[in-house]
């Protein structure tokens, strides 16, 4: 597990378990009044969080799906993760296609 969230129980491919803010919150479960979400850099440019302990903390983003053709990838300036700056994640080969 991490150091937020480890899960109690499984049934194939669900979860119980626990989110580790401030306060523990069981899984599955609602997170809004738990959620700062700095939003899509699909608009505009976002801030990155300071992030607090007490909330789930997503940090800006602007993504592509997986699989998403270079030429189309690059149209959009890469669209990789623009908080850390990181390059976008090169697309996986598709089986049996």
């Amino acid at each position: 597990m991490t150091d937020y969230f480890e899960v109690h129980a499984r049934d194939g491919a669900a979860r119980i378990g626990e989110l580790r803010l401030s306060e523990s919150l069981r899984t599955p479960g609602l997170v809004g009044e738990y959620l700062d979400d700095a939003g899509s850099e699909w608009a505009a440019a976002r801030e990155t969080p300071a992030g607090d302990p007490a909330v789930l903390t997503v940090l800006p983003h602007r993504s592509l799906p997986p699989g998403t053709p270079d030429e189309v990838r690059e149209t959009f300036g890469g669209a990789g993760n623009a908080a850390t700056g990181d390059a976008a994640a090169p697309a996986r080969p598709r089986h049996g296609c």
